[in-house]
């Protein structure tokens, strides 16, 4: 049985309806109008030359839509580790002293994970374990990264059981669990501000030692501490009615994650603190059997086809016949299902890539139509924001200072001018950074997040001048 790669295509062929319906209208006429003149017109010949070019249309057609006869799978074996997220759900992570808040900036990490395990050409296996004041297993280990996207954008503090936050818990729920995997190369990452009272910090670094498992940590959340806001507008207090403000505990992340032989770090705008962890050292790797998906295709049969109904057609033209040849040739015509999404594919994907964490793939896709809509701005912006992901901040500070010349609006220029700022404090630019969050603030002087990232940068540069960056 044959199929269609992309059969959507095949709606082309409806092109073909209206086409044959003027052609023949126009044959008519010119016969009637050749009888008209008593001079002799070769019909028989000229039909036969349209329906070479129908034909020819039609097989190109067929062969956009990547015919293929069957498939057969091939065994690949592919690096990897198993990474176990620790996600702490607790109230505290509501708190915006990071953009937007530290729950979505811990989700964002482990969405950047998976990218970067695609660009390093690993397979390796996540699993996600969510707590509060105790711990539960939300996504088991898996390494089918179409699944995990949707797993991780439905993480919520609305999941809490439990009111609080047991990190020692947690820790020792994903020891079980690394334990029942049997498989040496696993890593824990805690992503959490922190705060715990009742963490026995050394008991549960005897426990990661006698397991042999390294944990990495990120801490989410400032030193300065921010009220934690709730859904009905107000901030959380404690039984006195004072304002709880959450601050983050660095201390006890970091002696758990450098006792343990892993490595702790504060979380970044950027997935530098991914690469500074997880990835940054040469750790011994797992070997996971995949497969690879690769299908008969009979595209370039059609394009013969094409061509050969194009000669009838085109056979007194040598250019134009040059140029069906080019055209058909030129077909994506690739076989392995690895190799099917192309930056020419749709800008969709483009976006359901960026959306994914699959940053790399998303910029193919932006840079190509960039260049194909250099007058669109928001596809240019799209390509800036997948720069800014995949860590190209030079390139990206290019064009967003481009974009920002000529912004047709208010709202367009303030994202182009916060997105500037936040590019140049990715580069430790930070008197720039100030200068493009506050021009961006002279247009939505109210925007919290603009303003937070503004006084951070001006933290940052009054350490800087003193000598003493912030830890």
């Amino acid at each position: 049985m044959q199929y269609f790669l992309h059969p959507s295509r095949l709606a082309l062929l409806v092109l073909i309806i209206p086409l044959v319906w003027l052609v023949i209208v126009l044959q008519r006429n010119r016969i009637a109008a050749f009888e008209k003149l008593s001079t002799r017109f070769d019909a028989p010949k000229s039909i036969q030359c349209f329906w070479a070019f129908v034909l020819s249309v039609i097989f190109m057609i067929i062969a956009l839509a990547r015919p293929y006869n069957g498939m057969h799978e091939t065994n690949i074996i592919l690096p990897g580790r198993d990474i176990i997220f620790l996600v702490d759900i607790s109230q505290s992570m509501r708190a915006i002293d990071m953009t937007p808040n530290r729950i979505e900036v811990a989700k964002r990490k482990i969405l950047d994970s998976l990218a970067t395990s695609k660009r390093l050409g690993r397979l390796d296996r996540i699993g996600i374990i969510l707590f509060s004041g105790r711990p539960f297993v939300f996504c088991p280990l898996t390494s089918d990264y179409s699944v995990l996207p949707s797993f991780i954008h439905s993480i919520s503090t609305d999941l809490s059981t439990s009111m609080g936050s047991n990190i020692g818990k947690a820790i020792e729920f994903g020891i079980g669990i690394a334990k029942r995997v049997g498989n040496k190369s696993v890593d824990l990452v805690l992503l959490s501000d922190g705060e715990d009272s009742t963490l026995q910090t050394k008991d549960i670094i005897e426990q990661l030692k006698k397991a042999g498992l390294r944990l990495h940590s990120i801490g989410i959340g400032s030193k300065e501490g921010v009220p934690i806001p709730l859904d009905d507008g107000n901030f959380a207090k404690d039984f006195s009615g004072n304002t709880v403000y959450s601050k983050l505990g660095s201390q006890q992340l970091s002696m758990l994650s450098k006792s343990t032989g892993g490595i702790y770090i504060e979380a970044q705008l950027d997935d530098l603190d991914l690469q500074n962890t997880l990835y940054s050292y040469a750790s011994v790797l797992s070997e996971y059997p995949s497969r690879l998906r690769v299908y008969n295709e009979l595209g370039p049969i059609f394009c013969v086809l094409a061509l050969l109904a194009a000669i009838l057609f085109l056979r007194k033209s040598p250019s134009l016949f040059l140029f069906l040849l080019l055209l058909s040739t030129g077909f994506n015509l690739d076989s392995s299902e690895a190799q099917e999404a192309k930056p020419r594919s749709s800008l969709r994907e483009g976006y359901i890539a960026y959306n994914a964490g699959n940053y790399v793939q998303a910029l193919e896709v932006f840079r190509y139509f960039a260049r194909v809509y250099p007058d669109d701005r928001r596809i240019q912006q799209a390509f800036a924001a997948s720069l800014f992901k995949t860590n190209k901040f030079r390139e990206a500070l290019i064009l967003y200072s481009r974009l920002s010349e000529n912004s047709k609006s208010g709202k367009e220029k303030f994202e182009v001018l916060y997105n500037m700022g936040n590019t140049l404090f990715a580069l430790n630019e930070f008197k720039d950074a100030i200068e493009a969050y506050n021009r961006a603030l002279q247009i939505k002087e109210n925007d919290e997040h603009c303003r937070f990232n503004k006084d951070l940068a001006q933290l940052y540069l009054d350490a800087r001048t003193q000598n003493n960056p912030p830890q």
